[in-house]
């Protein structure tokens, strides 16, 4: 098992009812084509759309700069696998929703750094740059791709993070080898012989652990309930949902944001 505390806090209530999705503009169609057929569902317009939306609601609430992750839960192959993977930090042993995790500074919210081990997938060197690529956010947009969205505030000034992300990489590895992570992970994701889940190691996804390393040099621990680098979008969720006291205590300013949920696993039924 994985060792993760736990807390005994109420709800962060920013966390504790998932967003609605961002209502689309339905086509207009003729008076009798609206007697002939019932009503379409407006399509969903896209993740990005409603990352957009609700990070215009935050910002209507906070006065303070604001730092981004977005988390994001997969529907594809290994994606699906990252999420298994983590139902060892759920009391009910469900896939988690997640299965990535972005970081991003950019005010327009387009842009952001991640330390990719599934699709998509845009590796130069790893080495290079300890794994951390640039991308952009029009990658996680569609819905039946990424099903599941949340969009986390954290309370510190994105300029100071800007320069931890570089430092990140200007370190190569000798502060977080991320490189490492990434091979242990791929050989799961794929099922080479012998490889095990990395968490149950104390391995965290490299995205995840990424975020932790680089906000901690901001002096912002973002998984208080983990005492290892075996951070994971998992242990990023329940920080923003059940670790708000926490987070209040220690820097007078809690996580923010919310999330959208369109696809999970149900508990086991009580009989």
């Amino acid at each position: 098992m994985i060792a993760i505390r736990q807390s005994s806090a109420k709800k962060n209530p920013a966390f504790d009812e998932p967003s609605p999705a961002v209502p689309a503009k339905r086509r207009s169609r003729t008076a009798a084509s609206r007697a002939a057929r019932a009503p379409e569902a407006a399509p969903d317009p896209g993740n990005l759309a409603w990352l957009h939306a609700k990070a215009e609601e935050v910002r209507a609430k906070e006065t303070k700069p604001l730092t981004w992750l977005i988390l994001l839960g997969g529907s594809g192959a290994a994606h699906v696998r990252l999420r298994m993977a983590q139902a060892h930090l759920r009391n009910d042993m469900t896939p988690s929703n997640w299965s990535h995790v972005v970081l991003s500074t950019d005010p327009q919210l387009r842009k952001g750094k991640d330390i990719a081990v599934a699709p998509p997938i845009a590796w130069n060197f790893p080495p290079a740059s300890n794994g951390l690529i640039n991308v952009n956010l029009k990658n996680f947009d569609s819905v039946d791709e990424f099903p599941n969205v949340a969009l986390i505030g954290v309370p510190v000034d994105p300029k100071a993070v800007d320069e931890a992300a570089e430092n990140f990489w200007k370190l190569r590895r000798n502060g977080l080898d991320a490189v490492d992570m990434m091979v242990r992970w791929l050989g799961f994701l794929w099922g080479v012989d012998g490889a095990h889940n990395p968490l149950t190691e104390g391995i965290g996804m490299p995205s995840a652990a990424m975020v932790e390393f680089v906000l901690n040099a901001v002096s912002y621990d973002i998984t208080p309930a983990l005492t290892s680098r075996s951070s994971c979008p998992e242990a990023i969720w329940q920080s923003a949902r059940w670790w708000n006291d926490y987070h209040l205590s220690e820097t007078k300013s809690g996580l923010t944001g919310g999330y959208l949920v369109r696809n999970r696993i149900v508990p086991e039924r009580k009989e």
